[in-house]
């Protein structure tokens, strides 16, 4: 592939005497020594060609990179193509799985309604069972709860009964110390009438 900016440069000068015709038979007024590219004319034509270098550099990645779109693109639409026909076969599929005719949707549809009703009955014993389960849950921690009471009401009806007999030794020592307190005072009372 040929160099744009080379084929600018060479074709410029060419095409600068073509437009003007006179120049052909014009001698230059100029002698050949002042002609020559000065150090800051060359740098001009160095700095001019590296613009046109990089330009085509530029157009090159632009090129090569528009290329590779297309190509993604072309893959892009493809992998589309695919997918409806995917998308079709799959549709027909399930066209051809869930379509009966009437005959046949006579004959399930009694079928249907009892696994429904069948499933509907299971649900709710499942339901039941697991109120069932809560309730005997429940229950155990209330029979718990009566067994600690009744635990509880023994201790302290065998410590009432503790203090009951304790009240009665009491009771009988103050009656006996009673007692001894009348003999006690009889014998005072006979001692002092004499």
């Amino acid at each position: 592939m040929s160099d744009p900016g080379r084929a600018y440069l060479y074709n410029s000068s060419s095409k600068q005497q073509a437009s003007n015709p006179q120049n052909k038979h014009r001698r230059s007024s100029t002698p050949a020594s002042s002609r020559r590219l000065t150090p800051k004319g060359f740098a001009w034509t160095r700095q001019r060609q590296l613009e046109l270098c990089y330009s085509h550099i530029q157009a090159r990645r632009l090129w090569e990179r528009s290329k590779s779109c297309a190509v993604r693109w072309d893959l892009a639409v493809g992998n589309l193509e695919d997918a409806r026909v995917a998308f079709d076969v799959i549709a027909r599929a399930v066209e051809d799985a869930v379509y009966l005719d009437e005959e046949a949707y006579k004959q399930v549809q009694p079928t249907m309604q009892f696994t429904v009703r069948l499933q509907a009955q299971q649900h709710r014993i499942t339901e039941l069972e697991q109120q069932l389960d809560e309730a005997n849950e429940r229950l155990l921690v209330v029979e718990h709860a009566c067994q600690e009471s009744q635990k509880q009401a023994s201790a302290l009806q065998e410590e009432l009964d503790s203090n009951a007999e304790v009240f009665k030794m009491h009771y009988g020592e103050l009656l006996a110390k009673e007692d001894e307190l009348s003999k006690l005072r009889v014998v005072v009372q006979a001692l002092s009438g004499r």
